[in-house]
Protein backbone atom coordinates (compact mmCIF):
# COMPACT_ATOMS: atom_id res chain seq x y z
CA UNK A 1 0.00 0.00 0.00
CA UNK A 2 1.18 3.77 -0.83
CA UNK A 3 0.69 6.67 0.29
CA UNK A 4 -2.29 7.35 -3.05
CA UNK A 5 -3.94 4.37 -1.75
CA UNK A 6 -3.77 5.65 2.16
CA UNK A 7 -5.09 9.29 0.96
CA UNK A 8 -8.19 7.50 -1.15
CA UNK A 9 -9.18 5.75 1.58
CA UNK A 10 -8.77 8.51 3.94
CA UNK A 11 -11.05 10.37 1.28
CA UNK A 12 -13.78 7.63 1.16
CA UNK A 13 -14.11 7.57 4.97
CA UNK A 14 -14.31 11.60 5.22
CA UNK A 15 -17.02 11.20 2.33
CA UNK A 16 -19.52 8.70 3.64
CA UNK A 17 -18.21 8.88 6.97
CA UNK A 18 -17.22 5.20 7.24
CA UNK A 19 -16.85 3.60 10.44
CA UNK A 20 -14.18 1.46 9.77
CA UNK A 21 -10.91 1.31 8.33
CA UNK A 22 -7.79 -0.39 7.31
CA UNK A 23 -4.24 -0.06 6.28
CA UNK A 24 -2.77 -2.91 5.52
CA UNK A 25 1.61 -2.79 4.73
CA UNK A 26 2.16 1.01 4.63
CA UNK A 27 5.47 2.08 5.42
CA UNK A 28 5.12 5.78 5.70
CA UNK A 29 3.71 8.32 8.27
CA UNK A 30 -0.14 8.29 8.12
CA UNK A 31 -1.87 11.15 7.30
CA UNK A 32 -2.55 13.04 10.99
CA UNK A 33 -6.33 13.96 9.15
CA UNK A 34 -7.34 9.82 9.38
CA UNK A 35 -6.79 10.69 13.68
CA UNK A 36 -9.78 13.36 13.28
CA UNK A 37 -12.48 11.31 12.08
CA UNK A 38 -14.44 10.99 15.73
CA UNK A 39 -16.70 8.75 14.31
CA UNK A 40 -14.43 5.90 13.59
CA UNK A 41 -15.46 2.93 15.41
CA UNK A 42 -13.19 -0.17 13.92
CA UNK A 43 -9.73 0.63 13.10
CA UNK A 44 -7.48 -1.76 11.80
CA UNK A 45 -3.77 -1.69 10.99
CA UNK A 46 -1.77 -4.56 9.88
CA UNK A 47 2.33 -4.16 9.21
CA UNK A 48 2.07 0.00 9.65
CA UNK A 49 5.43 0.76 11.62
CA UNK A 50 4.25 4.63 11.56
CA UNK A 51 1.38 4.33 13.52
CA UNK A 52 1.13 7.53 15.95
CA UNK A 53 -0.07 6.17 19.13
CA UNK A 54 -0.58 9.77 21.07
CA UNK A 55 -2.99 10.33 17.73
CA UNK A 56 -4.85 7.34 17.92
CA UNK A 57 -5.95 8.60 22.04
CA UNK A 58 -7.93 11.14 21.26
CA UNK A 59 -10.50 8.70 18.44
CA UNK A 60 -12.39 8.99 21.28
CA UNK A 61 -15.85 6.72 19.84
CA UNK A 62 -13.47 3.81 18.98
CA UNK A 63 -15.15 0.12 19.75
CA UNK A 64 -11.92 -1.86 18.03
CA UNK A 65 -8.18 -1.56 17.76
CA UNK A 66 -6.00 -3.51 15.89
CA UNK A 67 -2.42 -3.12 15.54
CA UNK A 68 -0.81 -6.03 13.99
CA UNK A 69 2.86 -6.17 13.44
CA UNK A 70 3.66 -2.71 13.55
CA UNK A 71 6.85 -3.27 15.69
CA UNK A 72 5.38 -1.43 18.66
CA UNK A 73 7.87 -1.43 21.32
CA UNK A 74 6.38 1.40 24.18
CA UNK A 75 2.42 2.29 24.07
CA UNK A 76 0.59 5.39 25.65
CA UNK A 77 -1.99 6.21 27.67
CA UNK A 78 -5.45 5.31 25.90
CA UNK A 79 -7.41 5.29 28.75
CA UNK A 80 -9.76 7.69 27.57
CA UNK A 81 -10.78 5.36 24.80
CA UNK A 82 -14.01 4.63 26.99
CA UNK A 83 -15.97 2.73 24.19
CA UNK A 84 -13.04 0.47 23.12
CA UNK A 85 -14.14 -3.21 23.61
CA UNK A 86 -11.64 -5.06 21.72
CA UNK A 87 -7.66 -4.65 21.50
CA UNK A 88 -5.14 -6.44 19.39
CA UNK A 89 -1.59 -5.93 19.96
CA UNK A 90 -0.92 -9.15 18.19
CA UNK A 91 2.72 -9.38 16.39
CA UNK A 92 4.79 -6.34 18.57
CA UNK A 93 7.77 -6.11 20.48
CA UNK A 94 6.09 -5.38 23.71
CA UNK A 95 7.95 -6.40 26.59
CA UNK A 96 4.63 -5.52 28.83
CA UNK A 97 0.75 -5.15 29.35
CA UNK A 98 0.34 -1.18 28.85
CA UNK A 99 -0.76 0.23 32.37
CA UNK A 100 -3.50 2.41 31.64
CA UNK A 101 -5.90 0.70 28.95
CA UNK A 102 -9.73 1.60 28.69
CA UNK A 103 -11.41 -0.70 31.78
CA UNK A 104 -13.79 -1.13 28.91
CA UNK A 105 -11.92 -3.65 27.32
CA UNK A 106 -14.17 -7.68 26.90
CA UNK A 107 -11.28 -9.31 24.49
CA UNK A 108 -7.57 -8.53 24.14
CA UNK A 109 -5.26 -10.05 22.00
CA UNK A 110 -1.73 -9.64 22.79
CA UNK A 111 -0.09 -12.43 21.36
CA UNK A 112 3.25 -12.98 19.64
CA UNK A 113 5.25 -10.34 21.80
CA UNK A 114 7.74 -10.28 24.46
CA UNK A 115 5.62 -10.30 27.84
CA UNK A 116 7.47 -12.25 30.86
CA UNK A 117 4.53 -11.44 33.11
CA UNK A 118 0.34 -10.88 32.60
CA UNK A 119 0.38 -8.51 35.91
CA UNK A 120 -1.42 -5.41 34.26
CA UNK A 121 -4.14 -7.39 33.03
CA UNK A 122 -5.71 -7.62 36.41
CA UNK A 123 -6.77 -3.85 35.75
CA UNK A 124 -8.89 -4.83 33.15
CA UNK A 125 -12.08 -5.39 35.20
CA UNK A 126 -14.11 -6.08 32.05
CA UNK A 127 -12.39 -8.60 30.25
CA UNK A 128 -14.15 -11.73 29.02
CA UNK A 129 -11.35 -13.45 26.57
CA UNK A 130 -7.54 -12.86 26.43
CA UNK A 131 -4.92 -14.00 23.83
CA UNK A 132 -1.63 -14.31 25.36
CA UNK A 133 -0.12 -16.93 23.02
CA UNK A 134 4.06 -17.39 21.82
CA UNK A 135 5.14 -14.58 24.33
CA UNK A 136 8.13 -15.37 27.19
CA UNK A 137 5.74 -15.57 30.19
CA UNK A 138 6.66 -17.36 33.18
CA UNK A 139 4.19 -17.20 35.66
CA UNK A 140 0.48 -16.22 35.48
CA UNK A 141 -1.47 -14.26 37.58
CA UNK A 142 -4.57 -15.79 39.54
CA UNK A 143 -6.86 -13.40 37.76
CA UNK A 144 -8.97 -12.16 40.54
CA UNK A 145 -9.14 -8.73 39.02
CA UNK A 146 -10.99 -10.29 35.68
CA UNK A 147 -14.01 -11.67 37.59
CA UNK A 148 -16.08 -11.86 33.70
CA UNK A 149 -12.61 -13.75 32.70
CA UNK A 150 -14.27 -16.94 30.04
CA UNK A 151 -11.26 -17.78 28.26
CA UNK A 152 -7.64 -17.17 28.21
CA UNK A 153 -5.19 -18.78 25.92
CA UNK A 154 -1.16 -18.70 27.46
CA UNK A 155 -0.21 -21.27 24.89
CA UNK A 156 3.76 -21.33 23.83
CA UNK A 157 5.26 -19.65 26.72
CA UNK A 158 7.71 -20.56 29.66
CA UNK A 159 5.44 -20.91 32.24
CA UNK A 160 7.00 -23.48 34.20
CA UNK A 161 4.45 -23.21 37.55
CA UNK A 162 0.28 -23.69 37.56
CA UNK A 163 -0.89 -21.17 40.10
CA UNK A 164 -2.70 -23.56 42.81
CA UNK A 165 -4.71 -19.95 43.80
CA UNK A 166 -5.99 -19.75 39.90
CA UNK A 167 -7.64 -22.86 40.15
CA UNK A 168 -9.19 -22.58 43.35
CA UNK A 169 -10.78 -19.15 42.38
CA UNK A 170 -12.08 -20.51 39.59
CA UNK A 171 -12.93 -24.01 40.43
CA UNK A 172 -15.92 -23.91 40.08
CA UNK A 173 -16.52 -22.34 36.91
CA UNK A 174 -14.10 -24.36 35.48
CA UNK A 175 -16.31 -27.71 36.46
CA UNK A 176 -19.44 -25.25 34.33
CA UNK A 177 -17.21 -24.85 31.38
CA UNK A 178 -17.49 -21.20 32.04
CA UNK A 179 -14.13 -20.81 32.05
CA UNK A 180 -11.94 -21.99 28.93
CA UNK A 181 -7.83 -22.37 29.99
CA UNK A 182 -5.42 -23.11 26.83
CA UNK A 183 -1.68 -23.98 28.56
CA UNK A 184 -0.40 -26.23 26.13
CA UNK A 185 3.18 -25.83 25.24
CA UNK A 186 4.73 -24.81 28.31
CA UNK A 187 7.55 -26.42 30.19
CA UNK A 188 5.30 -26.86 33.35
CA UNK A 189 8.19 -28.58 36.23
CA UNK A 190 5.97 -27.61 38.75
CA UNK A 191 1.61 -27.22 39.80
CA UNK A 192 0.48 -27.41 42.60
CA UNK A 193 0.06 -30.27 45.17
CA UNK A 194 -2.96 -32.48 43.54
CA UNK A 195 -5.55 -33.25 45.75
CA UNK A 196 -7.52 -36.26 44.97
CA UNK A 197 -10.60 -35.35 47.44
CA UNK A 198 -10.72 -31.58 45.54
CA UNK A 199 -10.12 -32.36 42.18
CA UNK A 200 -10.12 -35.04 39.70
CA UNK A 201 -8.60 -35.61 36.21
CA UNK A 202 -12.18 -36.40 34.51
CA UNK A 203 -13.88 -33.45 36.33
CA UNK A 204 -11.90 -30.98 36.43
CA UNK A 205 -8.49 -31.21 34.49
CA UNK A 206 -11.05 -31.76 31.52
CA UNK A 207 -11.89 -28.30 31.05
CA UNK A 208 -8.18 -27.35 31.09
CA UNK A 209 -6.58 -27.40 27.45
CA UNK A 210 -3.15 -28.58 27.71
CA UNK A 211 -3.13 -30.60 30.49
CA UNK A 212 -6.68 -32.13 30.25
CA UNK A 213 -5.68 -33.56 27.15
CA UNK A 214 -2.80 -35.40 28.41
CA UNK A 215 -3.97 -37.80 30.98
CA UNK A 216 -0.62 -39.16 31.19
CA UNK A 217 0.95 -35.93 32.01
CA UNK A 218 -1.94 -35.85 34.62
CA UNK A 219 -0.54 -38.88 36.10
CA UNK A 220 3.05 -38.24 35.76
CA UNK A 221 2.25 -35.03 38.30
CA UNK A 222 0.44 -37.14 40.64
CA UNK A 223 3.81 -39.82 40.92
CA UNK A 224 5.79 -36.19 41.39
CA UNK A 225 3.78 -35.35 44.36
CA UNK A 226 3.55 -38.94 45.46
CA UNK A 227 -0.28 -39.04 44.76
CA UNK A 228 -0.93 -42.03 43.23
Amino acid sequence: MDLEEVNKIILEVKKHRLNSVSLVNFKGEIPEILYDFDWVKKLYFFECPKVKLSSIARMSNLNELHIRYCKLESFVDLSDLKSLNELNLEGNDLTKIPPNLPSSITSFDISENELEDLDNVLNLGNLIELYAIENKIKKLPNFNGCPNIELFDVSNNGIITFPKELFDHHLERIKKSELDIHISGNPFIEIFELEESKYSYRSDWGHVEGVSHSKSLFEDYKRLYKRI
